[in-house]
């Protein structure tokens, strides 16, 4: 059997994501008049007025753990729900990049594209690890991070990659990096 691991980060609010989470508590004498709306049935008729408790969860899809479909970045092109789960299980190549500085990962090109050839065929992700994932949770995790260049995402793709991913917050550098450079 083969092992597998779960790369996924829990959500919450007050986690530091910019755009927040919010948890709101439907109780249960609000809950019994949610179950009664629509039907010829009032909360007195309940056994003590009540019904169910649920929480509504307002939170991005862009927040933790996620992966972003073609659609994230432009207009008609397809959704999540449009890629094969077979794309998301099996072997990654993993680039590691942690040294200290930096907005862009920087790794010895050469040897990365050595790295993806060797693999191709039998891995379809690959994943950069830049240390990012240990601020997780911490407010610096959203502004301190490196983004990957796009000739290391092009490499892979062209080779047959279908997943590309990272530890940080965004594949792109920082949006205060990419907003100094574009002016």
């Amino acid at each position: 059997m083969t092992a597998f691991q779960c790369i996924s980060t829990a959500l919450y609010p007050g986690n530091g994501e910019p755009v927040t989470i919010e948890v709101d508590t439907l109780d249960h004498a609000a809950g019994v008049a949610h179950l009664c709306r629509g039907f010829d049935i009032a909360p007195q008729d309940w056994p003590d007025g009540y019904g169910i408790s649920n929480e509504i969860v307002t939170l991005s899809t862009h927040q933790g753990t996620h992966i972003d479909a073609p659609l994230h970045y432009a207009p008609g092109l397809s959704d999540i729900a449009a890629a094969p789960i077979d794309n998301f299980m099996g072997q990654a190549v993993v680039v590691t990049d942690t040294v200290s500085g930096g907005d862009t990962v920087e790794v010895d090109f050469d040897a990365y594209l050595q790295l993806l050839d060797r693999h191709a065929g039998s891995a379809r992700a690959v994943f950069f690890i830049t240390g990012a994932y240990r601020r997780y949770g911490e407010t610096s995790y959203f502004t301190d991070f490196k983004g990957v260049p796009a000739r290391y995402v092009e490499a892979a793709l062209d080779r047959g990659y279908t997943l590309i991913g990272t530890d940080a917050f965004s594949l792109d550098p920082p949006f205060a990096v990419m907003s100094r450079a574009f002016v």
